[in-house]
């Protein structure tokens, strides 16, 4: 006689010798359906008590609508034996730490949802990058749902390390004179001493010879060419493979964290954003390089993107340009809190044909108001700039103004809103112009 032909009391009995971590009781229960039937619900009803420590240890929130947090689980929910975890909630703010039943009881809660609006995960160290794609994968699996992720949950040391790893070398054409070594020939304590300064004797000798006003100098060697930087690129090997869910739903994300783009997270983060119609997108406050973001941009090709934001990250422009000509879906772009670097310059070509909506600093705008103005950008009607004595100059506001004016004789002229530095959303600017 198998197991799952006992009676259900001595199938308990079994399951309780497995202790009290249900994650061997879940592997149990999910061998056959007899014992899926016979365990998961006891499973379940344990998970949501622990659930409930964990809301009134503030640990995690459920929001069921737009104010109040959730602050307990009814009793009908504590006593319901099928589903007990399938509410619908607006929004679920999760503290991530390294604890596995911490981790099943979210996972099942996410999962088990009928609806999911949105989902905060702050990362907290250290933390398993497996219990992560775990809950990511949870939330992947809702429609129509934004997940957003913050902290850091990797090691210490590997904190503004990207899944590339770059080697720099520098070379001249020409080597300078007082860079040619010179061989040191003999022995004796204080013999060493002498190279150091007979690399110097050509450097001595000019510097006198202009002094003296001599018209004649010793020959010297080729003025050296600039010098040539280049690198090479190595990929970081993941520690272990994550495995994303076939069809990914999830509609909007935003990462404010280095973990999503660690070694062993990047291949899922790249599945995730490129098999996921997601139409809202925010980076921001992730410390990887320019050398990093100019390999991570071209990997992300986003087909439903219409909301991008990007802030405080090391992106030269011309690569962010290349970003904005493959998503010509982008309607509202945000780049406030992200200093241009490089020149910011936009072709004579169609750059996101549908955008309505700017967001940024004038490094930004003045460039983006000439580029209306040369007849691109039809949809541009609204301009947010974030007004910071700081960032903006006298110069660059007249340059606004007067751009601004052109395109309206042209009957193409955005609203220019000023926003206050204080101020995190658009709607708390402070003034319109036309």
């Amino acid at each position: 006689m198998t197991i799952s032909n006992l009676p259900t009391e001595l199938i308990f009995e079994v399951a309780e010798y497995l202790g009290d971590q249900d994650a061997s009781q879940i592997r149990l229960a999910v061998t056959c359906r007899r014992l899926y039937e016979v365990l998961m619900p006891q499973i379940i009803q344990g998970q949501l008590i622990h659930l409930q420590t964990l809301i009134l240890s503030t640990r995690i929130s459920l929001h069921t609508d737009s104010n109040t947090p959730k602050l307990f689980i009814p009793d009908s929910v504590l006593g319901a034996r099928l589903e007990p975890f399938g509410g619908s909630y607006l929004r679920i703010r999760y503290d991530v730490r390294d604890n596995d039943k911490d981790n099943r009881c979210v996972h099942s809660l996410i999962a088990r949802a009928r609806r999911v609006d949105n989902v905060f995960l702050h990362l907290q160290k250290p933390y398993s990058l497996k219990k992560l794609a775990s809950i990511l994968n949870a939330c992947a699996g809702h429609p129509n749902l934004g997940v957003s992720i913050t902290g850091y949950g990797g090691r210490p040391e590997d904190r503004g390390r990207g899944p590339f790893t770059f080697s720099f070398h520098e070379r001249h054409t020409h080597p300078y004179v007082e860079d040619i070594g010179v061989k040191a020939v003999g022995n004796g304590p204080h013999w060493n001493i002498f190279p150091p300064l007979l690399k110097r004797i050509p450097l001595v000798w000019r510097c006198f010879n202009s002094k003296q006003g001599k018209k004649e100098e010793p020959p010297s060697a080729p003025e050296s060419e600039p010098s040539s930087l280049t690198y090479a690129v190595t990929a970081r090997q993941p520690k272990y493979p994550l495995s994303l869910v076939s069809e990914p739903r999830l509609t909007s994300i935003s990462i404010d964290s280095d973990t999503l783009f660690l070694a062993t997270m990047y291949p899922f983060t790249l599945n995730l954003l490129n098999l996921s119609p997601i139409t809202k997108l925010s980076l921001s406050h992730i410390t990887l390089s320019v050398f990093d973001w100019s390999l991570i941009l071209p990997s992300i090709h986003m087909k439903s993107l219409t909301h991008l934001s990007v802030a405080d990250l090391q992106i030269p422009f011309p690569d962010l340009l290349k970003f904005f000509q493959r998503h010509p879906s982008i309607t509202t772009l945000d780049l406030t809190r992200n200093l241009p670097i490089g020149i910011v310059k936009f072709p004579p070509e169609s750059v996101l044909p549908l955008l309505s909506t700017f967001t940024g600093s004038s490094g930004y705008l003045v460039p983006l108001l000439q580029h209306q103005n040369s007849g691109y950008l039809p949809l541009l009607h609204q301009l947010y700039l974030n007004r910071d004595s700081s960032d903006i100059p006298i110069s660059h506001i007249r340059i606004i103004y007067e751009l601004i004016a052109q395109g309206t004789q042209n009957n193409n002229g955005p609203n220019l809103i000023i926003v206050e530095p204080w101020a995190s959303h658009p709607s708390q600017s402070i003034g319109n112009s036309n």
